[in-house]
């Protein structure tokens, strides 16, 4: 008899314990965050250098699915002053930019002014996240001769 008592206490219990999650209400999952993009470009004395910039997003670059995001080109006579809004971009995605002067390379002559300078910022919800520059100086941290001079800035949301 005690042993019939004693399973039946375990019944309920197990009973009691299954019935208690019933009420539960799940959690919903919160919204993948994301974050307004945009690419700002400033330029001056980039007469004859062939200045130029271009830009490409890849949505969602680690786990897929994947697809291309905004992407586009830009040249520049002798002065830049332009905002490329990339809209909102999710917590997997990625953003890569080049600042190019497409008529200096490593070995041109007469060198480019100093005071040239062309510069690419990624803005993340309205700050400054990183910046790609080249100046008529020479190459800078993030630039190079590819064979012309070049520059880079990247963007990876999962970062942030």
């Amino acid at each position: 008899m005690k042993t019939l008592s004693t399973l039946r206490i375990i019944l309920y219990l197990m009973a009691g314990l299954s019935l208690a999650g019933c009420g539960k209400k799940e959690e919903p999952k919160p919204a993948p965050k994301s974050y307004a993009v945009s690419l700002r470009v400033t330029g001056q004395n980039l007469q004859g250098l062939g200045a130029d910039i271009s830009y490409a997003t890849a949505k969602n670059h680690i786990r897929g699915p994947y697809g291309a995001g905004p992407t586009g080109t830009e040249a520049f006579a002798a002065t830049a002053s332009k905002t490329f809004d990339l809209g909102r971009l999710g917590p997997e995605d990625l953003v890569e930019g080049y600042v190019n002067f497409r008529n200096v390379r490593a070995t041109t002559t007469p060198r480019p002014p100093a005071t040239a300078v062309l510069k690419m910022e990624i803005i993340v919800d309205g700050r400054v996240h990183s910046t790609g520059q080249i100046t008529g100086a020479g190459p800078a941290p993030g630039s190079g001769y590819n064979p012309h001079l070049q520059g880079y800035v990247a963007l990876e949301t999962e970062n942030l």
